[in-house]
């Protein structure tokens, strides 16, 4: 059912993914590396789609639609990295987590890494409400976590 709803959405996915993966670039060496690992197994990508078919209903997709869903993917994948180094998890999706293979240093920056490019994303697109709201969201998992 999934993958009917992304035949709806197929067009503006496609720009989603092409941001969310400049934005999982780096030319640092090791980070480069690292963030290459995360984006090539990636989860279902709920967010992205469901932020895409809510505007598509409300008023339409545009392009800070698509940045949107990108920055919520963002701190989603930044989320679960830090999660595994605070968990010890050795694991996610199947494979070595970051903290496993890299140790948690690395993971810890690479997290914050991925949070300072939603930021970025945020910035670019003028969506200061966006950034706010991700700004809360992200507090709020701190508060869970702690």
């Amino acid at each position: 059912m999934r993958e009917d709803f992304r035949n709806v959405i197929q067009t503006e996915f496609r720009q989603f993914e092409e941001l969310f993966a400049s934005m999982m670039q780096s030319d640092n060496p090791l980070l480069g590396e690292v963030l290459d690992y995360v984006h090539s197994k990636r989860g279902k990508q709920l967010r992205p789609v469901m932020v895409l078919l809510s505007a598509g209903i409300c008023r339409g997709i545009t392009t800070k639609t698509i940045e949107t869903a990108t920055a919520l993917e963002l701190m989603h994948t930044a989320s679960l990295i830090h999660d595994d180094v605070l968990d010890e998890a050795d694991e996610r999706r199947g494979r070595p987590s970051v903290n496993a293979k890299w140790q948690s240093d690395t993971a810890i920056i690479l997290g914050d890494y991925i949070l300072a490019r939603t930021m970025a994303v945020g910035m670019a697109s003028a969506q200061y409400d966006i950034i706010s709201y991700i700004g809360s969201a992200m507090a709020t998992l701190c508060e869970g976590e702690v």
